[in-house]
């Protein structure tokens, strides 16, 4: 609707357009337009000087920006590398104030609030890395170990200055490795957890030597991880599921014990997470377009089939100390979908995404934000 006045006059113009397939995307509380595509996924990271969060983006020219609660570009700068790891928070110089590190092939970067680099980096690696940095604080005194594997298949592990470890064995896996190293501690002990891309598995200690040594043969599902086993110990320190879906026990002496959910293909999705706040770990699982989720005793919690495959991990957010919700973003319909323990859909067609989803709370207030990017542009939306 326009008014306007001309000659004395004025004047009203109005104008309605109807398209059944037209997406509206203007119900974001901001959206901010990069210079570029969006690649992976965006990052919160705190600001240590006022306790709220900001945002960390990278697009397809590899700049990084830093964007604030009101979506403004605090800055960017061109990192002149493809970014293939998340991005860490610590602690360098034990005072209180944060900085992000992440890696590219050829480089470990850290970079302050400002956009700064800080003291050496970036530290150049000895060789191509395959996969992203994990970063471990065993002991929660920010005497930090950076690992990541090269084209030689092996894991490195630095320190907090870009130097190699002393000590550490550098173990060698099967295959190339491409999923970022886990560390696991369970019955007091550390695990140092390798997948290659066939699904072999290694397991650590903290100088890079064998800790568990699997009696039986074991493809983890590409898209599982290892987590600490809070359901039954007895049955193993850590839990994963192998390529046909099956829960997978590993127990401290290679015994491995399994349990069947169901039939599943070898690129599911598999959490381990209290889904329905009662104090028990659930068993999440997403195959192609279906969502599945079972307390510990396999019970059906709920379920979901989409329209459209769906190739993103689900997200759990904890709402409250007894409150959860799922979320899941569809790269077909780029779309977000929002679900609580009784499998109702919260979100509706008008929350635009396609990258992964973050939830948090941008200025430290209890109001929840939804972050998420759909190709140059990155947007903010309150949950409700």
């Amino acid at each position: 609707m326009q008014f306007s006045y001309i000659n004395y006059m004025f004047y009203t113009s109005m104008y309605i357009k109807y398209n059944p397939s037209y997406i509206q995307e203007d119900y974001a509380i901001w959206k901010v337009t990069l210079e570029d595509e969006i690649t992976g996924q965006p990052y919160f990271v705190k600001d240590h000087r006022t306790n709220t969060l900001k945002i960390v983006v990278f697009d397809k020219s590899n700049q990084m920006y830093l964007i604030d609660h009101n979506g403004k570009i605090l800055w960017k700068r061109l990192i002149g590398e493809t970014v293939i790891s998340d991005v860490h928070l610590i602690d360098y110089y034990r005072n209180g104030k944060l900085q992000y590190l992440f890696n590219t092939e050829d480089h470990i970067y850290l970079i302050d609030l400002k956009g700064r680099d800080v003291e050496d980096y970036p530290v150049r690696l000895p060789g191509k890395a395959t996969n992203g940095i994990a970063v471990f604080d065993y002991d929660g005194d920010k005497n930090y170990r950076i690992m990541l594997a090269m084209e030689d298949n092996r894991i490195y592990n630095f320190d907090k200055k870009g130097i190699p470890v002393q000590g550490w064995k550098k173990p060698l896996a099967k295959n190339q490795v491409e999923d970022p190293v886990q560390h696991i501690r369970a019955f007091n002990k550390d695990y140092i957890v390798i997948t290659d891309i066939i699904g072999n598995i290694r397991i650590c200690n903290r100088r890079g030597e064998d800790r568990i040594i699997l009696k039986e043969p074991l493809i983890n599902a590409s898209n599982s991880v290892f987590y600490e086993n809070n359901t039954n110990s007895s049955k193993g320190a850590m839990l994963t599921t192998d390529e046909t879906g099956k829960l997978t026990y590993v127990n401290t002496n290679g015994r491995i014990n399994q349990t069947d959910f169901g039939a599943f293909s070898p690129k599911h999705h598999f959490l381990y997470e209290d889904f329905d706040r009662n104090g028990h770990k659930d068993f999440i699982f997403l195959d192609k377009n279906q969502l599945y989720v079972f307390d510990r005793f396999k019970n059906p919690i709920m379920s979901f089939e989409f329209k459209n495959e769906i190739g993103s991990s689900p997200v759990i957010i904890p709402l409250s100390k007894s409150e959860s919700i799922i979320g899941i973003v569809s790269d077909a319909t780029k779309k977000i979908y929002l679900f609580d323990k009784d499998g109702d859909l919260l979100s509706t067609p008008d929350m635009v995404g396609k990258t992964q989803i973050l939830v948090g709370s941008l200025l430290n207030n209890g109001q929840l934000n939804i972050i998420t990017g759909s190709g140059n542009t990155l947007y903010n939306y309150y949950f409700q």
